[in-house]
């Protein structure tokens, strides 16, 4: 006798795929390819600005920012002047006065530099000793920039190992480019030395470290413990930065123990 197959029973179910069931690769994030060369942007800075940029990363011992003029030269986007407007800085953070900007466009008017005022599309500062890149705080003044629509915007991150970190924002095109090719004229910061460290004693307003949770997870866990209280002791850190520092310290030690 034949025996009689139920071929529903033999079927197999049918699976419902999960939501998000297919993910991206863990690490992987996204990023913009451009498939024609010459649309893939440069940042080109000339021999005056590159050597004013030294210059003033080596003469100051704490964060320092300015900007500089920027135009667009088909795909490189050319950074031949520094300008420096009055700030408040410390060891990881720099502000430009609304006061300081205000007054450097003015002068910059009066002396008929009207070009010059048309083309500060460029934002630079110095990380000191620290790695080059993006905190959370150079994203809110980098926003802060973007919103006096600008059709593009340069910033560059330096330290004084000669390390640069430079990203271009497209507004046009609604595309942000980070670490694109660097073309680099030759500097010579010996020259702008003496320019550089004037402009610091005049328009650098120093102020200790102070203690905040946004800024503190990226102060990172690269430090002496015991520089803390020369850090204190020099202005660098406030009373509160520096038991906060004391204390992660310890807790560091305990953990590699």
């Amino acid at each position: 006798m034949n025996a009689i197959v139920n071929h529903a029973k033999l079927a197999p179910k049918r699976r419902t795929l999960r939501k998000n069931r297919f993910a991206r690769p863990k690490g992987k994030s996204t990023y913009v390819e451009y498939l024609r060369r010459e649309l893939v942007p440069r940042i080109r800075i000339l021999e005056k600005a590159h050597g004013q940029m030294l210059a003033l990363v080596d003469a100051c011992d704490i964060e320092v920012g300015w900007l500089a003029t920027s135009a667009r030269d088909g795909r490189d986007f050319v950074i031949s002047e520094i300008f420096v407007p009055h700030q408040r800085c410390n060891p990881a953070s720099t502000v430009i006065s609304a006061d300081g900007e205000a007054k450097l466009l003015t002068e910059l008017m009066a002396a008929g530099e009207y070009d010059t005022v048309r083309s500060l599309k460029c934002w630079g500062h110095s990380h000191v000793n620290m790695a080059v890149f993006a905190s959370n705080i150079d994203e809110n003044e980098t926003s802060s920039f973007l919103a006096k629509e600008h059709d593009h915007f340069v910033r560059l991150i330096a330290n004084k190992r000669r390390e640069l970190f430079a990203s271009v924002y497209l507004r046009d095109e609604g595309v942000a480019v980070h670490d694109p090719e660097l073309v680099l004229q030759k500097a010579k910061p010996r020259v702008w030395a003496a320019w550089a460290k004037q402009q610091v004693a005049e328009k650098v307003e120093r102020e200790p470290l102070r203690y905040n949770e946004n800024m503190f997870g990226e102060f990172g866990d690269d430090f002496d413990v015991g520089d803390v209280d020369a850090w204190f002791a020099g202005g660098f850190i406030d009373e509160e930065m520096r038991d906060k520092l004391v204390s992660r310290g310890s807790q560091l030690v305990a953990l590699s123990q």
